[in-house]
């Protein structure tokens, strides 16, 4: 594409910015010239002597001239300057006007339902690679997924027809996510949220495929162990995303993927309370109280948990699978770190890492093969082999 071999973080000064900003300092080939990007040119420059690496450019997120003269000399572009509804736009139109390459840690699928139909055909035609929601939203779950249907096709298990992924997590939010899920609350129709098909633009399923591909909303029971589940608070935004991999690999048939929080030791009774709980979460933050409330007693953006808390945060997913034929496999999940903080850095910054390297990624830079992709259809397993020699994963098989 005749870009420079530079990687451009955006938003590099954020909470989330600047631990994705450290661990590119650490884990960035010597040639690769790291560029920290933001509007706040003494908090950049600050930065860079902190990691005594990197240079600054400075651009406002709406700003398109700053933000192309802050593109000239990258060949990738990562973000964490959220909400993405909100600010994100003039990055991806810049990287898309520049053809450069792009991924960011959103999960919001609304707007990216929009870049779908603005970037995608012209995106696939110049091999232009565009990775939304590479953080904890939705990594573990995209490739969770991928790695269930390769491992069952390599058992001779076939097809499969329905994955479960149950989480047990440990840690803390921090303020830009917050606000992205105050924003999606308020701000998105909840009717465009509700289309299981939202990322498969072009779609027109049966009203048997729309029942069976619903997002859950009553309690469960985790397969083997009997604990009780409810419904994972960011499982429709995983979902649409493993459903958007599927229409782009093609994982053969109607593969139904829902994803639960698992409640250690919780009855029946208590699980429907919790689950009916984050169902009244969500709909007291779309109206205007909720909001005002929400925003003024949350974490605000900037801020989130203390470094401790983040060392000290585990996550462990579980995902059960059923082939076609009623054969069951499963693959546990485990990753030290907060997982909106730590665990959506490191995956953040190996995907930039990968669309850096020329010749990692098979498609890369070749028309026809690119578009607005998804962190399955974009990296595959190569990225869970990434984050599993860094110690940051760890995967193992079993049957179910």
């Amino acid at each position: 594409m005749g870009a420079p071999a530079g990687l451009l973080l955006f938003g590099a000064t954020g909470f989330t910015g600047r631990r994705v900003a450290r661990r590119l300092a650490q884990r960035a080939p010597a040639g690769l010239e790291l560029i920290w990007c933001g509007r706040d040119r003494e908090k950049l420059e600050g930065l860079a002597r902190e990691l005594g690496r990197g240079r600054v450019a400075v651009a406002e997120a709406g700003d398109r001239a700053a933000l192309g003269r802050a593109l000239a000399d990258v060949r990738v572009v990562l973000s964490t300057a959220g909400p993405f509804a909100r600010i994100g736009d003039a990055l991806v139109d810049a990287c898309v006007e520049a053809g450069r390459h792009y991924a960011d840690i959103s999960g919001e699928v609304a707007w990216v339902r929009r870049l779908i139909e603005r970037h995608h055909a012209a995106a696939r035609e110049r091999g232009l690679f565009l990775v939304p929601c590479c953080g904890f939203d939705s990594v573990p779950a995209d490739l969770g997924v991928l790695a269930l249907v390769e491992e069952a096709r390599r058992r001779g298990l076939g097809d499969l027809a329905s994955i479960w992924g149950v989480y047990r997590l440990r840690g803390g939010v921090n303020g830009g996510s917050w606000a992205t899920f105050v924003e999606l609350s308020r701000r998105e129709d909840p009717r465009l949220l509700a289309d299981p098909y939202l990322l498969v633009p072009g779609y027109r399923p049966s009203e048997a495929e729309l029942r069976l591909q619903a997002d859950p909303r009553r309690a469960e029971r985790e397969p083997g162990s009997g604990t009780a589940l409810v419904p994972f608070f960011m499982g429709p935004i995983n979902r649409r995303v493993v459903m958007r991999s599927d229409a782009l690999i093609g994982y053969g048939a109607a593969l139904c993927y829902r994803e639960y929080q698992a409640l250690e030791g919780a009855g029946p009774l208590a699980a429907e309370l919790a689950g009916g709980a984050l169902r009244w979460l969500s709909r007291a933050l779309s109206s205007s109280l909720g909001e005002r409330l929400a925003r003024r007693y949350g974490p605000l953006p900037g801020q989130g948990p203390d470094e401790r808390t983040i060392e000290h945060g585990r996550v462990r997913f579980d995902l059960y699978a059923t082939a076609v034929d009623g054969q069951r496999l499963s693959l546990r999940f485990e990753a030290n770190g907060d997982p909106g903080n730590a665990v959506t850095s490191r995956c953040l910054v190996e995907c930039g890492l990968l669309l850096a390297e020329p010749g990692a990624i098979p498609g890369l830079d070749q028309p026809g093969k690119g578009g607005l992709l998804t962190p399955a259809s974009a990296f595959g397993l190569p990225l869970l082999t990434r984050l599993a020699n860094q110690g940051d994963f760890a995967l193992s098989f079993k049957p179910a």
